[in-house]
């Protein structure tokens, strides 16, 4: 026969092999794709931040709203934007925006 004999190739130990190659790929790409879905949780706070100091920072402090946890701030930020609250300017922010916002203003805590 004029070809490789695949079959001199198969033997336990690279069968072994070959399912702990893919048992690491498997688990490196669970690993991932784990870090990929949770990674937008690290980044809420910076986010909440930086839209704070761009539009709230002329007329708020950062504690203004400390003593409220996150679903009331994220309530009233979402009634103001709605147009169903007053306040000085219109807020346009997306749900997104303001669940990093409302995760922002509720984690400030006060210096005593």
């Amino acid at each position: 026969m004029n070809g490789i004999n695949i079959d001199m190739f198969r033997n336990k130990y690279t069968e072994r092999l070959f399912f702990v190659i893919a048992a690491a790929v498997t688990a490196a790409l669970v690993l991932f794709i784990s870090l990929v879905l949770t990674s937008n949780i690290g980044y809420a706070e910076p986010a909440g931040e930086m839209l704070f100091e761009q539009e709230c920072l002329d007329c708020h402090y950062s504690d203004d709203f400390s003593d409220y946890p996150q679903s009331e701030v994220a309530a009233m930020l979402k009634a103001i934007v709605n147009g169903e609250a007053d306040h000085m300017q219109e807020l346009n922010f997306t749900d997104e925006e303001i669940e990093y916002l409302a995760n922002y203003l509720s984690s400030i805590e006060v210096a005593e």
